[in-house]
């Protein structure tokens, strides 16, 4: 099955948030794809129509955008676990949920055209973005992150671990220990567009 190839096809961060799994069922009868249920017998080569099956992402996906499966959310993008994240985002557990909790829901609004999923998700990373550069500005380079870090999805671990490297860069500029200050990662890489949906 083919996929468009978009800027981000060698990143491995793409490649394991398409392997997140999304509940799928089938439309149709699926001649010899049976080996992905475990649940059927060997010589059972067909999956029937109205089939549940979790399959990864670039599976569903790519199934989905040529109505052979319906693609139903994962709980956690539920209504109740909306409810819950929208309360108090600061104290879910996202990668619990997971790592690419926002990169696969993104992908999901879009496939399936829910309304409300990316604004949720846009004001979840939002109140936690502030908790992240609290902790990053506000916090001693001795000082353990581990319990903090262990509820974070990939990209709010990236952005607090950016974030600590500059406030430490900054605190030894200020105090003279490093005279010059370096040009970012993100200015001196090439130009990439980012797409909301």
């Amino acid at each position: 099955l083919s996929r468009k190839m978009n800027a981000d096809y060698w990143s491995i961060d793409e490649i394991l948030a398409e392997e997140e799994r999304i509940p799928s069922q089938f439309r149709i009868d699926a001649l010899f794809l049976g080996y992905l249920d475990p649940g059927l017998p060997e010589n059972e080569t067909t999956l029937k129509k109205d089939t549940k099956l979790e399959l990864p992402y670039w599976l569903a996906g790519t199934l989905a955008s040529r109505r052979m499966v319906t693609i139903e959310l994962p709980r956690f993008y539920g209504r109740k676990f909306k409810s819950t994240l929208l309360a108090d985002p600061a104290v879910i557990n996202l990668r619990e949920k997971s790592n690419f909790f926002y990169e696969l829901g993104s992908r999901l609004a879009h496939l399936i055209h829910d309304p409300e999923l990316s604004p949720m998700l846009l004001k979840a990373l939002t109140s936690r973005f502030r908790e992240i550069l609290d902790r990053c500005q506000h916090s001693k380079a001795n000082d353990d992150f581990t319990p903090f870090t262990r509820r974070l999805t990939s990209l709010e671990k990236k952005l607090f671990e950016s974030g600590r490297k500059a406030v430490i860069e900054f605190g030894l500029w200020k105090n003279r220990k490093q005279e010059k200050i370096m040009c970012s990662s993100v200015i001196t890489r090439p130009n990439k567009r980012i797409r909301v949906h």
